[in-house]
């Protein structure tokens, strides 16, 4: 009896630990995608104060596109960089529904497939920094972006890294 319990206790432990493949854990509901997500230095001068612009290109992972839970862009700015950003003028947290309505589409209608969209923001610096330092910044990863829900919950994060020479608009200059 006791050994048919336990062949019973161990077939029920091994169903349960092997049964559930990866396809039936749910995706995160959007995903940053980091091999597109930047931080540009653009080449000219705002304002006579140099810049940063951040980029961050968000992938809505939802079966149904139509509609999206509003969500939260956050930018958390440390370490050295954060010493030298003006917090004032720069925006640190974006707001979906400010995103979709600022610019009269929904989410799911961006390209490339209506699953993807890209947002950011400018960060004006205090005082000049030369670029090198700024890169050394930005790849010592003192930029990080979260999604989350209203209510707080983180949905995705990632570190920005990538550091590009490019415009504030967010495209990039080819050296």
């Amino acid at each position: 009896m006791k050994v048919k319990v336990l062949t019973l206790m161990l077939l029920l432990t091994t169903i349960l630990l092997f049964g559930c493949s990866n396809d039936t854990v749910d995706k995160e509901r959007l995903t940053i995608l980091g091999n597109e997500s930047k931080v540009i230095y653009p080449e000219e001068v705002l304002d006579d104060f140099n810049a940063l612009a951040t980029q961050v290109c968000i992938e809505n992972n939802q079966k149904d596109k139509s509609s999206i839970a509003p969500f939260l862009v956050t930018f958390e700015i440390k370490d050295e960089l954060n010493s030298i950003v003006d917090e004032s003028s720069s925006v640190l947290e974006l707001d979906s529904r400010d995103i979709t309505n600022a610019g009269k589409k929904k989410i799911t209608n961006l390209p490339p497939e209506g699953n993807t969209f890209c947002t950011g923001n400018t960060l004006m610096l205090k005082k000049e920094v030369s670029k090198d330092d700024i890169e050394r910044m930005v790849t010592d990863k003192d930029v990080k972006v979260s999604i989350t829900e209203l209510s707080g919950e983180v949905i995705s994060s990632y570190t920005l890294q990538e550091f590009v020479i490019g415009k504030a608009d967010g495209t990039v200059v080819k050296p």
